[in-house]
Protein backbone atom coordinates (compact mmCIF):
# COMPACT_ATOMS: atom_id res chain seq x y z
CA UNK A 1 0.00 0.00 0.00
CA UNK A 2 2.92 2.51 1.14
CA UNK A 3 4.55 1.54 -2.13
CA UNK A 4 1.82 2.52 -4.10
CA UNK A 5 0.85 5.58 -2.61
CA UNK A 6 4.88 6.76 -3.16
CA UNK A 7 5.27 5.54 -6.42
CA UNK A 8 2.09 7.51 -7.50
CA UNK A 9 2.93 10.67 -5.78
CA UNK A 10 6.41 10.00 -7.32
CA UNK A 11 5.13 10.01 -10.56
CA UNK A 12 2.76 12.96 -9.91
CA UNK A 13 5.99 15.10 -9.34
CA UNK A 14 8.09 14.16 -11.69
CA UNK A 15 5.29 14.77 -13.70
CA UNK A 16 5.04 18.27 -12.45
CA UNK A 17 8.35 19.15 -12.68
CA UNK A 18 8.70 18.06 -16.01
CA UNK A 19 5.94 20.44 -16.86
CA UNK A 20 7.84 23.12 -15.09
CA UNK A 21 10.99 22.35 -17.10
CA UNK A 22 9.20 22.46 -20.57
CA UNK A 23 7.69 25.81 -19.46
CA UNK A 24 10.56 27.62 -18.60
CA UNK A 25 12.24 26.81 -21.91
CA UNK A 26 15.72 28.18 -22.11
CA UNK A 27 14.78 29.66 -25.82
CA UNK A 28 13.12 32.73 -23.70
CA UNK A 29 15.50 35.27 -22.82
CA UNK A 30 14.54 37.99 -20.48
CA UNK A 31 14.75 41.48 -22.13
CA UNK A 32 17.78 43.18 -21.48
CA UNK A 33 17.81 46.98 -20.18
CA UNK A 34 18.93 49.51 -21.73
CA UNK A 35 21.37 51.96 -20.40
CA UNK A 36 22.45 53.45 -23.40
CA UNK A 37 21.63 57.18 -23.09
CA UNK A 38 20.80 58.71 -26.38
CA UNK A 39 19.98 62.43 -25.29
CA UNK A 40 20.66 64.03 -21.57
CA UNK A 41 19.07 67.37 -19.62
CA UNK A 42 21.12 69.63 -17.81
CA UNK A 43 20.20 71.87 -14.38
CA UNK A 44 22.74 74.13 -13.09
CA UNK A 45 22.60 74.62 -9.28
CA UNK A 46 18.92 72.51 -9.75
CA UNK A 47 17.44 74.73 -12.24
CA UNK A 48 16.77 73.04 -15.18
CA UNK A 49 18.02 74.57 -18.69
CA UNK A 50 15.47 75.54 -21.00
CA UNK A 51 17.36 74.76 -23.75
CA UNK A 52 20.62 72.98 -24.50
CA UNK A 53 22.61 75.94 -23.63
CA UNK A 54 24.40 74.83 -20.52
CA UNK A 55 24.41 78.46 -18.84
CA UNK A 56 26.92 78.88 -16.11
CA UNK A 57 28.15 81.38 -13.60
CA UNK A 58 31.23 83.02 -14.62
CA UNK A 59 33.93 83.44 -11.84
CA UNK A 60 32.04 81.00 -9.44
CA UNK A 61 31.86 77.21 -8.66
CA UNK A 62 28.52 75.92 -9.85
CA UNK A 63 26.82 71.93 -10.00
CA UNK A 64 25.76 70.44 -12.98
CA UNK A 65 23.82 67.48 -12.55
CA UNK A 66 22.81 65.58 -15.99
CA UNK A 67 19.68 63.10 -16.74
CA UNK A 68 20.11 60.77 -19.26
CA UNK A 69 17.42 59.24 -21.33
CA UNK A 70 17.63 55.97 -23.23
CA UNK A 71 16.24 55.21 -27.10
CA UNK A 72 12.70 54.49 -24.92
CA UNK A 73 12.66 58.05 -23.31
CA UNK A 74 13.28 56.23 -19.75
CA UNK A 75 15.37 57.72 -17.49
CA UNK A 76 18.66 56.21 -16.55
CA UNK A 77 18.64 57.69 -13.28
CA UNK A 78 18.44 54.38 -11.34
CA UNK A 79 21.84 53.72 -12.74
CA UNK A 80 23.68 56.34 -11.36
CA UNK A 81 25.51 54.32 -8.27
CA UNK A 82 26.85 52.45 -11.35
CA UNK A 83 27.55 54.39 -14.31
CA UNK A 84 29.48 58.00 -14.09
CA UNK A 85 29.15 61.52 -15.89
CA UNK A 86 31.69 63.77 -17.35
CA UNK A 87 32.09 67.31 -18.50
CA UNK A 88 34.84 68.44 -20.50
CA UNK A 89 35.83 72.00 -21.76
CA UNK A 90 37.77 72.88 -24.30
CA UNK A 91 41.58 73.98 -24.04
CA UNK A 92 41.86 77.96 -23.08
CA UNK A 93 39.00 78.09 -21.03
CA UNK A 94 39.55 78.72 -18.10
CA UNK A 95 37.05 75.57 -16.28
CA UNK A 96 36.99 72.48 -14.81
CA UNK A 97 34.90 69.62 -13.93
CA UNK A 98 34.84 67.11 -11.46
CA UNK A 99 32.33 64.33 -10.51
CA UNK A 100 30.66 64.39 -7.49
CA UNK A 101 31.80 61.15 -5.26
CA UNK A 102 27.96 60.79 -3.82
CA UNK A 103 26.45 61.48 -7.61
CA UNK A 104 28.29 60.44 -10.27
CA UNK A 105 25.66 62.13 -12.65
CA UNK A 106 26.92 65.68 -10.60
CA UNK A 107 29.59 67.32 -11.81
CA UNK A 108 31.42 70.49 -9.93
CA UNK A 109 32.58 72.80 -12.23
CA UNK A 110 35.18 75.71 -10.95
CA UNK A 111 35.80 78.36 -13.53
CA UNK A 112 37.83 81.55 -13.59
CA UNK A 113 35.91 82.70 -17.35
CA UNK A 114 34.39 85.94 -17.82
CA UNK A 115 30.62 86.78 -18.71
CA UNK A 116 30.12 86.56 -22.25
CA UNK A 117 32.52 82.98 -22.83
CA UNK A 118 31.04 80.12 -25.21
CA UNK A 119 31.67 77.17 -26.90
CA UNK A 120 30.94 73.36 -27.20
CA UNK A 121 32.05 71.01 -24.10
CA UNK A 122 31.70 67.60 -23.98
CA UNK A 123 29.56 65.30 -21.83
CA UNK A 124 30.38 61.66 -21.71
CA UNK A 125 28.49 58.98 -19.63
CA UNK A 126 30.04 55.47 -18.80
CA UNK A 127 30.53 52.26 -16.31
CA UNK A 128 33.90 53.89 -14.65
CA UNK A 129 35.30 57.69 -13.80
CA UNK A 130 36.59 58.16 -17.47
CA UNK A 131 32.94 58.29 -18.64
CA UNK A 132 33.94 57.39 -22.04
CA UNK A 133 31.02 54.71 -23.39
CA UNK A 134 28.51 57.35 -24.44
CA UNK A 135 29.53 61.06 -25.76
CA UNK A 136 27.65 64.08 -26.71
CA UNK A 137 28.34 67.81 -27.04
CA UNK A 138 26.68 70.96 -25.75
CA UNK A 139 27.13 74.46 -26.24
CA UNK A 140 28.17 76.37 -22.86
CA UNK A 141 27.99 80.17 -21.84
CA UNK A 142 29.14 82.05 -18.96
CA UNK A 143 26.90 84.84 -17.38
Amino acid sequence: MYRRTFRAMSLMLLTAGAALIAACDSSEEMAAEDHTPVRFDMAVNGATMADDTLRLHAGVVDTVRFTYYNAADESLDSEELTHYSSLTFPGGVNATAATDSAAHYSQVVTNTEAAATVGVASVGYGHDAAADEASFTTPFKFE
